[in-house]
């Protein structure tokens, strides 16, 4: 993948470039306008579509992780992504690795630490706040929505788009070059347009809402750490910090670049995490691990579809 390189201006697709900009910016500005009235009608929008869709949502969730392990299973498991005696470009742990700091890195520097004490505060299913059955619905949902079907969901366009690029040598990581079975002779018209549109749109939204829930934590662990206290210039500060790593591992491009970051954050992430673990309350956090484990395979088909119609639970809508 290493290979794919922007050799000449025909390579991008100014259409598409141009619609995202300006999609974009027509989302901005209003934002920046008037702050609390866009915030109010993208939380009316978010309600509308959890409150109508969300049950749908759930359950294709589902259905994804059902589809790629039959999918697995088969025969279509045995189709190498590449040419027959093609080795992998990168090891697993490179792999993992970027999966995991480019995928979802910086949401779980912020939610994987604190998300719990909501789910302790405001369990689901009717639960008492606060009591002991909270604590294992608190810290069995963190496993639960950053597991299985999450990655599941991000793995479904994965194989299209993998299978089109590497084994039918489509030449383009579109998100539409997945589509292109049914999308059939459309696969390159208005539609398919549309697809990578609606992507790219996505895609800013996600590396946005990324850098700005990351860089308020990683300020706050610089201010406490050094006892200082806490100001916009110090935010902003290591927002163009995260800026310019990015941009500068992009620039090397991904062997050099991309990979390198993301070894050397799975890297410290696993020194944190070892040290925690043998210097923290280690019988502890092993014994809440295995049984939160336990927990969820025990109840995996109930947090996946939600929970049961009657009652005011909104615990599903704001969370999974």
């Amino acid at each position: 993948m290493s290979h794919i390189i922007l050799k000449n201006k025909d390579n991008i697709d100014w259409t598409n470039f141009i619609l995202t900009v300006l999609v974009t910016l027509s989302i901005l500005i209003p934002m920046f306008v008037a702050p609390m009235a866009t915030n109010q009608l993208l939380n009316q929008a978010y309600d509308i579509i959890a409150s109508n869709l969300g049950v749908v949502y759930l359950g294709m969730g589902l259905l994804t992780l059902l589809f790629l392990l039959i999918l697995a299973m088969s025969s279509y498991g045995n189709i190498i992504l590449g040419k027959q005696d093609e080795k992998p470009e990168y090891g697993i742990f490179g792999w993992s690795s970027m999966l995991f700091c480019c995928g979802i890195g910086a949401s779980l520097v912020l939610y994987g630490t604190t998300e719990w004490v909501d789910y302790y505060l405001k369990p689901p299913f009717g639960v008492e706040p606060k009591s002991s059955e909270a604590i294992a619905w608190a810290s069995t949902y963190g496993m639960f929505h950053w597991g299985i079907i999450g990655w599941s969901i991000y793995c479904l366009p994965a194989v299209a788009i993998g299978y089109s690029y590497h084994t039918r040598n489509s030449g383009s990581l579109k998100t539409s070059t997945g589509c292109e079975a049914i999308l059939g002779k459309q696969g390159g018209g208005n539609l398919a347009r549309l697809i990578d549109l609606i992507y790219m749109i996505a895609l800013v939204g996600v590396l946005g809402a990324g850098l700005g829930l990351t860089s308020p934590v990683v300020s706050a662990t610089i201010t406490e750490f050094f006892s200082i206290e806490q100001n916009l210039i110090i935010t902003v500060s290591c927002l163009l910090v995260c800026i310019v790593i990015y941009s500068i591992s992009l620039y090397f491009g991904l062997e050099e670049g991309i990979q390198r970051l993301s070894k050397f954050c799975a890297y410290m992430a696993f020194f944190v995490l070892i040290y925690i673990l043998i210097f923290g309350p280690t019988l502890f956090l092993i014994k809440t691990s295995y049984e939160s484990l336990a927990f969820m395979v025990k109840n995996f088909i109930n947090m996946s579809l939600g929970p049961p119609p009657i009652g005011k639970s909104e615990f599903s809508k704001a969370w999974t």
